[in-house]
C-alpha cells in the first residue's frame, strides 16, 4: 500500500519536476538571447554600425566568417577571435582544432544537440551555435554564404554583407519591432548521408526543383507527423553545411532564417550549391520560439503567429535585378505581405507592425 502510494505521488511530482526544468532551461535560452543582443549594441557602440553577415571587415580575409566570429570580442572570447585572426586557422570549416572549445553563450540548454563536441568526430570539432540571424522575408539565394558584393545580402534585414553595413539609423520600423535573432535548433545528423529526419533540425535539400520551396507553402507541405518530414525520401542531409553545424559560417541554413514561414515549421533549399530557399525559426519549446529584437527585449513568438499568402510566389533578389531595382536602398519590399511574422522580420518595410 505504501509502495503504491509512494508511486502515485511520484507520477504526479514528475511532471512538475519535469516542466520546471524545462521552464529553467527556457530561462537561460532567453538570457543567453539577451547576452547577443547586448554584445550587438555593444558592437554598433564601438563600430557605429551593426556587424555583418559575411564580408564584415573585422573579419579579416575570410569573407565566409559570418557576425557570430565579429561578435566574439563582446561576448568575451577575445581571445578566440585573435587566435582565429592570427593563428591560420579558419575556425569555420572544420579547421578548429583542439585548442576551440564550444562557447556557451551560443548554445540553448534545451537544444539537446547542444552539449554534443567531439574535437575528432563527424562535426570535426565545429562550434555550434542553437541560434541565428535574421534575414528578413527576402529568400532570393539566400542559403549562399556571399562576399561584399554578392546580392544575396540584399535584404529588408538589420544583416547585410561588409560591403553595405547598416546601423540603428537604418531601423525605420522600429528597435522594437525588428527581429534580430531566434532559437534554431541544431542539426542531429550523424552522418552526411541521412535522409529524412526532424524538419526542425534538418534544412531539406531538394534536387528536383526551386518549386519545393516557391511558394513557401510548398516547403510547409513537406511536413509530416510527429516531427518528421512527410516523406523521408525527399530529404537529403549535407553533412556540416546543415543547421548550427558551424557557428561562425555565413551559410544561411546554418546561422540565419527568414521571417516567412511561421516558428517551428521545415526549412527548404534548392540543390547541392544550397541556392534559393526558405529557412525557419525552430525550437524545442512547446508552442514557439524565443525571438530577440533590435532594441535588446526577447518575446516567445507563438508557432499560430499570423502568416499569411503563403500559396504566392516569393519576390526573389533575381526578380528585383529584373526590374532593375535599386538594391543598394535596402527597401526590397514584396508586393504584398506574407503577415504580421514577415513585417516584424523588416526593418524599413514602412508597416505598423507591433510584436504580440
Amino acid at each position: 500500500m505504501v509502495i503504491a502510494i509512494i508511486g502515485v505521488l511520484i507520477a504526479l511530482l514528475l511532471p512538475a519536476v519535469q516542466a520546471a526544468r524545462e521552464a529553467a532551461r527556457r530561462m537561460s535560452c532567453t538570457n543567453k538571447l539577451k547576452q547577443i543582443s547586448l554584445s550587438v549594441h555593444n558592437f554598433h557602440d564601438t563600430h557605429n554600425r551593426f556587424p555583418a553577415q559575411a564580408a564584415d571587415p573585422l573579419a579579416k580575409e575570410d569573407t565566409q566568417r559570418n557576425h557570430f566570429f565579429v561578435l566574439l570580442p563582446f561576448i568575451e572570447q577575445q581571445a578566440m577571435y585573435d587566435a582565429c585572426i592570427t593563428s591560420g586557422l579558419g575556425c569555420v570549416l572544420g579547421d578548429n582544432g583542439q585548442s576551440i572549445r564550444p562557447i556557451a553563450t551560443l548554445l540553448c540548454p534545451s537544444d539537446s544537440e547542444s552539449t554534443v563536441w567531439d574535437p575528432n568526430g563527424y562535426e570535426n570539432g565545429n562550434i555550434k551555435a542553437s541560434y541565428a540571424g535574421s534575414m528578413a522575408d527576402l529568400p532570393g539565394f539566400i542559403c549562399l554564404y556571399g562576399g561584399v558584393d554578392n546580392v544575396s545580402f540584399h535584404t529588408r534585414s538589420w544583416l547585410e554583407s561588409g560591403g553595405r553595413p547598416r546601423g540603428f539609423s537604418s531601423v525605420t520600423d522600429g528597435t522594437s519591432n525588428t527581429v534580430m535573432h531566434s532559437e534554431h535548433l541544431i542539426n542531429d545528423a550523424l552522418s552526411a548521408t541521412d535522409a529524412g529526419g526532424n524538419y526542425k533540425r534538418r534544412t531539406a535539400r531538394i534536387t528536383d526543383g526551386a518549386g519545393y520551396w516557391n511558394p513557401p507553402q510548398n516547403c510547409l507541405n513537406l511536413k509530416g507527423a510527429g516531427g518528421e518530414y512527410l516523406d523521408p525520401n525527399q530529404v537529403i542531409h549535407y553533412g556540416t553545411h546543415a543547421q548550427g553545424m558551424r557557428a561562425f559560417d555565413s551559410m544561411h541554413p546554418i546561422t540565419a532564417f527568414h521571417t516567412l514561414l511561421s516558428p517551428n515549421s521545415p526549412s527548404c533549399c534548392y540543390t547541392t550549391n544550397y541556392n534559393d530557399g526558405t529557412v525557419s525559426a525552430t525550437s524545442n519549446h512547446s508552442g514557439g520560439v524565443n525571438v530577440s529584437f533590435l532594441d535588446g527585449s526577447v518575446s516567445f513568438i507563438s508557432e499560430t503567429i499570423h502568416v499569411a499568402n503563403l500559396h504566392l510566389a516569393a519576390d526573389t533578389v533575381a526578380n528585383l535585378v529584373a526590374r532593375n531595382y535599386d538594391l543598394d536602398s535596402g527597401l526590397a519590399a514584396p508586393p504584398f505581405s506574407y503577415g504580421l511574422w514577415s513585417e516584424l522580420g523588416s526593418m524599413n518595410g514602412g508597416e505598423t507592425a507591433s510584436k504580440p
